[in-house]
C-alpha cells in the first residue's frame, strides 16, 4: 500500500516538473527578437576596456594555458563626476 502511494506521488511530482518546464520554454516566445534601437550607437559615460589573453601554467601537464579576460580601461574618477 505504501509503495503504491509513493509511486503515485512520484508520478505527480514528475508531471508537475514537466508542466513547469513547458511553461518556461513557451515563455521564450514572448522575448523580443530585435534589440532596442540605438543599442549599437556610441554612448558616453560607459566604461570601456579590451579583451586580453593571460597565460597560466597547467600544473599536471606542464603546459601553458591561455585565458581571455576583459580588462577595464583606466578611468580617472574626477572626470566622471
Amino acid at each position: 500500500m505504501l509503495r503504491k502511494v509513493l509511486s503515485v506521488l512520484l508520478i505527480c511530482l514528475v508531471l508537475i516538473a514537466c508542466l513547469g518546464t513547458a511553461v518556461n520554454i513557451s515563455s521564450a516566445a514572448s522575448l523580443p527578437t530585435m534589440p532596442p534601437s540605438g543599442y549599437d550607437q556610441v554612448r558616453g559615460g560607459i566604461q570601456r576596456g579590451q579583451v586580453v589573453n593571460i597565460s597560466y601554467p597547467f600544473i599536471l601537464t606542464v603546459n601553458i594555458g591561455q585565458l581571455p579576460v576583459f580588462q577595464w580601461e583606466e578611468v580617472n574618477p574626477l572626470i566622471l563626476v
